[in-house]
């Protein structure tokens, strides 16, 4: 089906009628049936300005930058460290490049890739953490294990409600915790030591309860100094993709709160942003970056969509280090 805004104004005009008594149901039973809805599936709720879901009429999706000063990133030092990584594991990534790995790694899966994936892979064969607990799982826990093998071994500890069985037994993994991350104790978090990784790929989505408030708020401030971090999905300085907005009404906020974690945070400092080396040095990355060239055309393709107008050609990794 066509979205509504693609419509004709007269066909929008019919379908405002037709559809305002099923609104004014849902409206007036929107409290009592919550749950209900729930049950099935969906949440009901009003177009208000209290709700956390924006009314997409109304925003301006321009891409505008985000001041990064505030965030101590230093696109030059950042700029070094790729280009010393890149060149420093090249052999290494060409072999994943062609084969994959043997543990399931591959390229294009379309959730841990590309850039990200690279980036992830030298920056574990260069900091060589013993220990990494990772929220979420999946091709990264693949691509954590084998880098982790090939550092003489790693202890691996996935948080996940959702388990894949494959990932559980695979050599690496020492534990994998089937729940949600935000019903454990931080004492566990407390057993990382300087140089050990928190690996965070969370729901990404700030709400009461989440697993998002528990890391940043209980988590993240009582690390050991010297611990890594890892966060996915986060575009700093640019907002969130228009189109994650836009054409599938995706509505994260994540990054809001890394934002205002990192503002001037002397306890946190920021190794590398995969989005921000895509936005000041996008050629670089794209010259540095081997990929399949099947997946660089459907990339380039999928970066224009995501941030029209804007040159970029990066990822949604941010690594840091606890200060």
């Amino acid at each position: 089906m066509k979205k509504f805004e693609t419509w004709p104004e007269w066909k929008k005009k019919i379908a405002r009628l037709a559809f305002s008594p099923i609104a004014s149901f849902l409206k007036r039973t929107q409290a009592p049936l919550f749950t209900l809805w729930e049950d099935l599936g969906l949440h009901v709720t009003h177009n208000h300005f209290y709700s956390s879901i924006p009314d997409t009429r109304k925003l301006d999706l321009r891409n505008e930058l985000f001041p990064w000063e505030p965030f101590n990133f230093d696109p030059e030092a950042q700029k070094a460290l790729f280009t010393k990584l890149v060149e420093k594991y090249w052999d290494e990534w060409q072999g994943i490049l062609k084969n994959g790995t043997d543990n399931g790694f591959c390229l294009g899966n379309g959730l841990f890739d590309a850039v990200d994936a690279m980036i992830a892979y030298t920056i574990l064969r260069e900091y060589r953490p013993k220990r990494v607990i990772e929220v979420g799982s999946g091709y990264s826990s693949r691509l954590i294990a084998y880098a982790g093998r090939k550092n003489g071994g790693i202890e691996l500890t996935c948080i996940d409600p959702y388990i894949e069985d494959e990932l559980s037994r695979m050599d690496g993994v020492v534990s994998f915790v089937q729940r949600p991350v935000e019903q454990l104790e931080t004492n566990l978090f407390l057993s990382l030591d300087a140089g050990d990784l928190l690996f965070i790929d969370s729901s990404h989505v700030v709400r009461m309860g989440s697993d998002v408030v528990y890391l940043y708020l209980q988590v993240l401030p009582k690390l050991k100094k010297g611990v890594l971090v890892h966060i996915h999905d986060i575009f700093l300085p640019l907002d969130y993709p228009s189109s994650w907005v836009k054409e599938e009404k995706r509505f994260w906020n994540e990054q809001y709160l890394v934002a205002a974690f990192l503002m001037n945070n002397d306890n946190f400092e920021t190794i590398l942003s995969n989005s921000l080396l895509g936005y000041c040095f996008p050629d670089l990355i794209r010259s540095k970056v081997p990929l399949p060239e099947s997946l660089i055309l459907e990339l380039e393709k999928e970066f224009q969509r995501m941030f029209p107008g804007i040159k970029w050609w990066g990822g949604g990794s941010l690594w840091g280090r606890i200060g």
